[in-house]
């Protein structure tokens, strides 16, 4: 039961990691064409979180 909802649970996490990077990324775009330097590491994120979620297969 416990590895059924750790399985959902990261699966959670990497959609929302993902939804984070599709809405962030219009606001990035737009600060960095106004100059502004914009490091945010949502790649590195959405990664990690599909890593994680993958193990837990």
């Amino acid at each position: 039961m416990f590895s059924r909802t750790r399985h959902a649970i990261r699966f959670g996490l990497h959609q929302l990691t993902v939804t984070l990077g599709i809405a962030l990324f219009p606001i990035v775009l737009a600060a960095r064409s106004a100059g502004f330097p914009v490091p945010i590491p949502i790649g590195r994120l959405v990664r990690a979180t599909g890593a994680a979620f993958k193990t837990a297969e």
